[in-house]
Parts: C-alpha cells; sequence; structure tokens
C-alpha cells in the first residue's frame, strides 16, 4: 500500500497536497500576536477543562462506589480520546471534511 502511494506522487507532475496548503496559508494569514493568543488561550482551556473532566469523573465514580483502578482506566481512556474528538468537531466545524 505504502509503495503504491509512493509511485503515484512520483508519477504526478504536480503535488495537489502542497498546492491546497500553499493556497490556505496564503489566503488566511493571520498575525503572530494573535495566532500567539489563541495557541496559549487554546491551551490554557485545554489544561483547566481535563482538570475538571477528571474532577467530575472521580466525583461522580466516588458516589456510586466505584474503584479506584476503574476510575484511572475510564479517565485514561477519555482523556487520551478527548484530544482526537475536539480537533475532529473543530475541522468539521471549519468545513474540512476528508476522511
Amino acid at each position: 500500500m505504502m509503495g503504491l502511494a509512493i509511485y503515484q506522487g512520483l508519477k504526478q507532475k504536480t503535488d495537489s497536497l502542497a498546492k491546497e496548503v500553499e493556497t490556505e496559508t496564503t489566503e488566511k494569514a493571520m498575525p503572530i500576536k494573535r495566532s500567539v493568543f489563541w495557541l496559549v488561550a487554546g491551551l490554557v482551556l485545554l489544561i483547566v477543562s481535563s482538570r475538571i473532566l477528571v474532577w467530575g469523573a472521580v466525583e461522580i465514580a466516588q458516589i456510586f462506589d466505584v474503584s479506584d483502578m476503574i476510575i484511572g482506566l475510564t479517565i485514561v481512556a477519555v482523556g487520551t480520546s478527548l484530544p482526537e474528538l475536539a480537533s475532529s468537531i473543530i475541522a468539521v466545524r471549519m468545513g474540512n471534511r476528508r476522511y
């Protein structure tokens, strides 16, 4: 499969992905200060929301007398899946629906 992808990439004269990336970056140039602000704001919100998620999950699990091992496993599973879910939701909202 990888060999076929490389063969097709070498066979084509133009790189459609590179053209699309270039078009996206030139059309929507954002000032560096605004980019840094949104980066920092996103990281802070990610940390705060993850703390709230963990605290809420632990409280709910303790109310139902769930063991600490189950709490840890489920929180780890949810915590590792949430960033992918968040980036997928953002991509869909921005209109990027490629599979």
